[in-house]
């Protein structure tokens, strides 16, 4: 309505609030971390139990964690599940709904019905909500837009402060971040090596966006050395790994420390120079 003086006071300073709740975020509880999670994305599911949950209840009462539907285009079941977070959301459950709604896969509504029975939501309030399919649908969509103009275009994806952090790193990647914007000592992260072995005369054979692939999804201070494949080195990296082709990735022992590998183990092989990336993982 143009004219607020139809409106009560309290229903006046509400629509203020409504339209500028922008300016009011945050204010009154600290800073905010968002999380933009795919929940039919496996690495969103496995950022928010490695990482997110833990954080929340170690910093939780200085930091505001917050969890943002941010589907992938062609993963529908995801809008489902995005629909309903936000339908959690209205009742103040959604970290409990969450935790019930990463038990399912598929997101039907019978399964986002169980999850809020098991959440405990208040199931009158919730069903009212998911039936209006078409209108929370476009809030969505709406929102993903938004999401999208600000730079968010993957998941997951971290913001706190000045850091944005994409892929799904190491623990200690995110909670350095956590420790900056509550300015508390912060701890370098360790620096690994990893020779790639490569041929200079190849002129497809790129290996510069696998290792940039590398440090968003695996672990930001990989120092990298290149190998010519025709020198000692080179063949010597190459015949333990019993690899003829290249680019080849080997890491330096102790990349079996960081909190991640366990994730992505099954992509490397085991020499002992160091670890490699199997050529079937690129």
């Amino acid at each position: 309505p143009n004219d607020l003086r139809q409106f009560g006071v309290g229903q006046a300073v509400a629509a203020v609030v409504l339209l500028w709740k922008p300016l009011f975020r945050g204010i009154g509880k600290g800073p905010v971390a968002e999380a933009y999670l795919d929940f039919q994305d496996m690495s969103s599911r496995d950022f928010y139990g490695r990482a997110f949950k833990p954080l929340k209840g170690k910093y939780g009462k200085d930091v505001s964690f917050e969890v943002i539907s941010f589907p992938m285009p062609l993963h529908p079941r995801s809008r489902r599940a995005g629909v309903a977070i936000e339908c959690a959301k209205e009742s103040g459950k959604a970290d409990v709904f969450i935790d019930a709604l990463l038990e399912f896969f598929s997101f039907t509504e019978s399964e986002l019905v169980r999850a809020a029975k098991k959440a405990q939501l208040p199931m009158e309030a919730f069903s009212k909500c998911l039936a209006n399919k078409a209108r929370r649908e476009e809030s969505l969509a709406r929102k993903l837009e938004g999401y999208r103009k600000s730079g968010i275009v993957n998941v997951p994806t971290f913001v706190l402060g000045n850091e944005r952090i994409t892929g799904s790193q190491p623990v200690e990647v995110y909670e350095r971040a956590v420790l900056k914007v509550l300015g508390k000592p912060v701890q370098e992260l360790k620096t690994y090596g990893v020779k790639i072995v490569v041929d200079p005369s190849c002129e497809v054979c790129e290996s510069t966006a696998y290792l940039r692939a590398l440090k968003e999804n695996f672990y930001p201070n990989l120092e990298a050395q290149e190998i010519d494949c025709s020198s000692a080195e080179g063949r010597s990296l190459m015949e333990a790994a019993k690899v003829r082709a290249v680019p080849l990735y080997v890491f330096e022992r102790g990349i079996e420390n960081i909190t991640s590998f366990p994730q992505v183990r099954p992509i490397f092989g085991d020499t002992p120079a160091g670890y490699y990336i199997r050529p079937d993982a690129y």
